[in-house]
């Protein structure tokens, strides 16, 4: 119990008011209900993950193709510079 102004407040009052407040960032940043389960809140852009997983992976796949293509320049770069 803590004392707020003349009367005495429970611990539950105030994690009930901390509960309502964290429900309420959750709804405002996740668009969930307040009552959604924790697998609920991080399932919510399933599809929309999906979707950036694969343009990371093309990405990916890009960079790698950079990645070859600039050390096989450097090396023909080297070579022609040692002759």
């Amino acid at each position: 119990m803590f004392r707020v102004g003349k009367r005495m407040r429970s611990s539950s009052d105030r994690d009930k008011r901390l509960r309502g407040a964290l429900d309420a960032v959750d709804d405002a940043a996740f668009g969930i209900s307040p009552g959604a389960s924790p697998k609920d809140k991080f399932d919510v852009d399933s599809a929309e993950g999906q979707i950036r997983a694969i343009d990371l992976k093309a990405l990916n796949q890009r960079f790698e193709q950079l990645d070859e293509y600039y050390s096989r320049a450097v090396a023909e770069i080297k070579a022609s510079l040692r002759e």
